[in-house]
């Protein structure tokens, strides 16, 4: 009898499994990078907003209840763009104005108080998003 020498090597399905076994691995690495890259970009976006609602609210904190009231409006709503990365994001801004009636210590001796609500909304990824900031302008400013 002789002997047969055994031979050093892969047969084709050890192969074949090999590279399924990577290609399932490399897959859900790239559905991690890009989950990762999508969560990045909503932070980005979500900067933007809160940046965009305290513009709006520094303007306001300049303004009295004069100016404020002698607004042609009781909403308004602008589109204002901005550079996300390379690519812009288009941001609605609205600024809306409600009668409020405030009870408390000094609002309720000025007897006018107004609710300005400031709502940021935006599309990303196929979904809306919003970011909403509300204070009371009163005569002795805003409040809380």
């Amino acid at each position: 009898m002789t002997q047969r020498r055994a031979r050093r090597g892969f047969t084709l399905i050890e192969v074949v499994l090999g590279i399924t076994i990577v290609a399932v691995i490399m897959a859900g690495f790239a559905a991690a990078l890009s989950y990762g890259i999508g969560i990045a970009q909503l932070s980005r976006e979500q900067s933007v907003a809160t940046q965009l609602l305290r513009e709006r609210m520094e303007r306001a904190k300049s303004e009295s209840l004069d100016d404020v009231l002698a607004r042609p409006a009781t909403s308004a709503t602008v589109t204002v763009s901005r550079m996300i990365g390379s690519n812009p994001k288009n941001f609605m801004v609205t600024t809306s104005l409600e009668p409020t009636d405030v009870t408390g210590d000094t609002v309720a001796e000025t007897g006018e108080a107004v609710r300005l609500s400031i709502l940021v909304e935006w599309t990303g990824r196929g979904h809306a998003h919003e970011r909403e900031v509300s204070t009371i302008v009163t005569r002795v400013g805003l409040t809380n």
